[in-house]
């Protein structure tokens, strides 16, 4: 259905950032929204749960300009549907407390979605940077795709969730962030609007910077692991195109390898086991599912996992050497 007029006639958009322990660089955050050429309806920080006084800080930094809710710690999802009952807006911006979004970004999308008025979301593209180093010169955007895109958010999120700009009529109809996915409910929430039908616009445009770190311990590995294999799940229980579900049965298979992987470095040696068998019976699904072709590319990935996990097991090689953990 096409954006409705008074949408884009009167834009508000509401800024949500969900932050915990975020002190060290929300700041920025905030500051590349204020500094938009046009200017946001509101920002709202939802401080879930933090030790570090992030929703104090950013209080005394921003004053009224950023309303702060504090709430007991629930996860970013739970975080953002704070968010999202108190907003006035009639646009939604979903920014992580530690990235950032280019002056232009607000402005630009807009003018898109004006002449674009089919398109119920509109994305852009990000890039990356590492610490406090932000680039200086961007790359060239990604090609990405647009339409409704039930095949790509079942396998991946297209873009950074601050990438997008949502209306609030698309919420209102796939409802809010799933609580319980503590990994991968962006991707969850994506593909839920692919489901229902929204079109997605894309602007070949670098207009959001991501902030990478360096965590990625046994622990965090195995956390997202277990979180991937149970949005797996979840994705097999909705409703998902027939054809589809070979891929979701592939992905569990992966994700069940890496996961026996994670487990074997945490010396959980019954529970890697327990994994690698059921990235097998995945595989199998899979494969009933899959031309020869697939059948074979997918049997050398599972073989790949294999070979690494006996490594692992034998001590002659560790888990950095495998780049999908690292």
């Amino acid at each position: 259905m096409p954006v409705p007029k008074e949408i884009l006639e009167e834009p508000k958009i509401s800024v949500i950032i969900p932050a915990y322990n975020a002190r060290k660089f929300i700041a920025e955050a905030i500051e590349s929204v204020l500094n938009q050429t046009f200017p946001a309806h509101e920002i709202i920080v939802v401080d879930d749960g933090s030790t570090d006084g992030t929703g104090e800080f950013v209080e005394k930094q921003f004053g009224d300009k950023v309303r702060v809710i504090q709430q007991e710690n629930k996860g970013q999802g739970a975080a953002r549907n704070t968010g999202i009952q108190v907003a006035t807006g009639n646009i939604f911006q979903f920014l992580d407390a530690d990235d950032l979004l280019l002056p232009n970004k607000f402005e630009v999308q807009l003018d898109f979605w004006r002449r674009n008025p089919e398109f119920d979301i509109v994305y852009c593209d990000h890039c990356y940077f590492v610490g406090e180093r932000i680039p200086n010169d961007l790359p060239s955007p990604r090609s990405l795709p647009q339409g409704i895109l039930v095949d790509i958010t079942i396998k991946t999120t297209p873009s950074g969730i601050h990438c997008f700009l949502v209306p609030y009529y698309v919420i209102s109809v796939i409802g809010k962030f799933s609580e319980d996915l503590r990994f991968l409910a962006d991707r969850d929430f994506w593909f839920r609007c692919a489901l229902h039908g929204f079109i997605f616009g894309y602007i070949p445009k670098i207009l959001a910077l991501t902030r990478r770190h360096g965590a990625n311990n046994t622990a965090n590995q195995l956390r997202r692991m277990q979180g991937k294999v149970y949005y797996g799940y979840r994705l097999l229980s909705m409703p998902i195109p027939r054809h589809l579900v070979k891929f979701v049965h592939r992905e569990l298979a992966e994700n069940y390898a890496e996961l026996a992987l994670a487990q074997l470095a945490a010396h959980q040696w019954k529970a890697s086991w327990v994994s690698l068998w059921k990235a097998w019976q995945h595989h199998c699904a899979a494969a009933k599912l899959a031309g020869n072709r697939d059948k074979a590319l997918w049997l050398v990935d599972l073989l790949r996992y294999i070979d690494q996990f006996r490594k692992v097991l034998l001590g002659k090689a560790t888990l950095d050497e495998d780049p999908v953990l690292k």
